[in-house]
């Protein structure tokens, strides 16, 4: 992989387990932005410093672009936003909020599912059980146990007919159905069939994918551009050994390395 690429947090489907691709590089942790310790007051540490912010308080692991300059922080279990030189700019007023992405946050004030801007203000009140952020103009929600994309705007682009998503990276997003996993284009375009065990999500172009314990890598037509190599088994018998899969990418060359 070639530093200074950057993925994403991609979302757990089906059996996989929770993969979070990083900037920079396979093991490079550095643009965790947000990391609150377990101690009493909070810990905060940023790209190259640690700060410490005592006036915020709780646990929390958050995944925040830098480039967003908005970071999440907790008092008396509601959450707001500072920016990433600790000035608050939203006061903790939410019950639950995720981080900003595309310049909006998906927040929830009572029972009311809120999308916000920078500055706090509502863009839309969502009619939804659940939001996930925006990546490429898309938002995953969720209603009645089923699955969609909304845009900017609020409208359903893409049916709630999925039993469950990831955000959208490279123009496609997995989706899942009767426990198979496959990728839809923004409009909704099924692009890789949904036959698939678990995926690792696209990146450069390319995403692993994984069936009846063997792995391979397509493109972003669906496509397989490697042959399906048998893996080990890991502790999980449905779930494939990801060491394994990231020898693949490595040895191949698959992501600009090798």
């Amino acid at each position: 992989m070639q530093e200074g690429k950057k993925s994403r947090i991609i979302k757990t489907i089906g059996a996989l387990v929770i993969f979070a691709t990083l900037i920079s590089g396979l093991a490079d942790f550095g643009q965790i932005v947000n990391w609150f310790s377990l101690k009493p007051k909070n810990q905060h540490l940023q790209e190259k410093d640690t700060l410490l912010h005592p006036k915020f308080e709780n646990p929390m692991l958050s995944f925040a672009d830098p480039s967003e300059n908005r970071e999440l922080i907790s008092k008396e279990s509601l959450f707001g936003y500072q920016d990433r030189k600790g000035n608050v700019v939203i006061h903790p007023q939410y019950d639950f909020a995720r981080d900003f992405s595309e310049n909006k946050a998906i927040v929830r004030k009572g029972n009311q599912l809120l999308l916000i801007d920078t500055l706090g203000k509502i863009l839309l009140e969502l009619n939804y059980d659940d939001a996930e952020s925006f990546f490429e103009d898309r938002a995953l929600v969720y209603k009645n146990k089923k699955c969609g994309f909304i845009d900017p705007s609020g409208k359903l682009v893409i049916p709630l007919k999925y039993e469950d998503g990831s955000g959208f990276n490279n123009g496609r997003a997995m989706v899942s159905k009767n426990r198979k996993v496959g990728y839809v284009d923004i409009y909704g375009n099924v692009k890789t069939p949904l036959i698939y065990d678990g995926s690792l999500g696209f990146m450069e172009g390319k995403a692993a994918v994984y069936k009846d314990n063997k792995v391979g890598f397509i493109n972003l037509d669906g496509e397989l551009i490697w042959t399906l190599s048998l893996l080990g088994r890991s502790a999980n018998k449905d779930i494939p050994k990801i060491p394994d899969v990231m020898n693949i990418i490595i040895n191949k060359g698959i992501f600009g390395g090798g």
